[in-house]
């Protein structure tokens, strides 16, 4: 049987464990002392059929010092950028490097230009050890957020949950291939839950994608999260944003798959592409959602991979001028 160690019990964190203990995996928990909801099992609401999922049979640890006490084939870190990069963070991350056994593998779920790079510099970890992870099913708490869901709910179910989710597509977590061993074993047990897969796709274009997301919805937040079908692919404001990720996209450090990506964004392909996703979101409403997370949540994580876009462009010596400029807006709405 594979072992688990899932640093984080948010949204990310329990969605991944749930299908990795289905998979047949042990999986036990890193949180902060305070996090005492784990003593009693996690409820977990399927928004796609209305189905309350009792998540039972983890384990879980609240100090780091632990994590030598046992062996773990992997290690999920399921933390924002800025939690991570924290105080609290850095010594989390020097602690998993000295902890850790000679064979654990990481799969950093982690989203931030140069966080790998950070994460192997602190940690003292091989790069061929770590992969990039991602969730793919859209996940929030219940109790902490009521977001609208479209169609006939159970919405005292939904309400008294620890978290709920949607699966958009066939898979539901996602691996880059920038540490293939990793990213091998990763998904073949995780495929083992039977119910939804974990991709694997190139690091360029992992990186390339999620280094720039952040761009989009910063022009979001400035249009005060309207529904998609109402953005005016004409307008300055969206032609901005469309060149901005242009630019971003085909940065040096995403390779030839940036370019290929960037030659094919459009003002149009790109309103399409959220449109696509609001619709394989449903019943869950995306514009709450992305309110709710990106322009809140990890607003100070989005806004940080901001600066390291522009700052990498500086270092490539690109112009970057819609890019700037799109910031500069950003900035003074603050």
């Amino acid at each position: 049987m594979s072992s688990v160690l899932i640093v984080g019990a948010g949204s990310m964190g329990l969605t991944t464990g749930y299908h990795l203990q289905i998979a047949g995996a042990d999986v036990t928990f890193l949180v902060r002392p305070h996090h005492t909801e784990l003593s009693r099992p996690q409820l977990l609401y399927l928004l796609n059929d209305n189905t309350v999922k009792k998540y039972t049979g983890y384990k879980y640890i609240t100090d780091p010092a632990k994590i030598a006490d046992s062996h773990y084939d992997y290690v999920v870190i399921t933390l924002d950028a800025a939690t991570l990069e924290s105080e609290t963070g850095i010594k989390l991350t020097k602690a998993l490097g000295q902890s850790v056994g000679k064979d654990t593998k990481i799969i950093l779920g982690t989203v931030g230009l140069g966080t790998r790079a950070w994460f192997l510099k602190t940690s003292g970890l091989a790069p061929d050890r770590v992969a990039n992870g991602a969730l793919l099913v859209l996940a929030y708490p219940p109790k902490e957020a009521r977001l609208t869901v479209h169609g006939k709910i159970n919405e005292e179910a939904l309400n008294n949950s620890d978290q709920a989710f949607v699966y958009r597509s066939p898979n539901s977590f996602m691996v880059d291939d920038i540490a293939p061993e990793v990213a091998k074993g990763f998904s073949e047990l995780y495929d083992k839950n039977g119910i939804s897969k974990c991709l694997v796709i190139p690091a360029e274009e992992y990186a390339a994608s999620y280094d720039t997301f952040p761009i989009v919805y910063a022009t979001l937040e400035l249009l005060g999260w309207p529904k998609f079908e109402e953005i005016d692919v004409k307008s300055d404001l969206w032609k901005l944003t469309t060149a901005a990720l242009k630019e971003a996209t085909e940065l040096d450090i995403h390779g030839k798959s940036g370019k290929e990506l960037a030659s094919k964004i459009t003002e149009k392909s790109l309103l399409e592409t959220y449109l696509t996703s609001q619709k394989a979101s449903l019943p869950l409403d995306t514009v709450d959602f992305d309110r709710y997370h990106n322009g809140g949540k990890v607003n100070k994580q989005n806004r940080e991979l901001f600066r390291r876009i522009i700052e990498e462009g500086e270092t490539e010596g690109k112009d970057l001028a819609a890019l700037k400029k799109l910031n500069l807006l950003v900035d003074q709405a603050k």
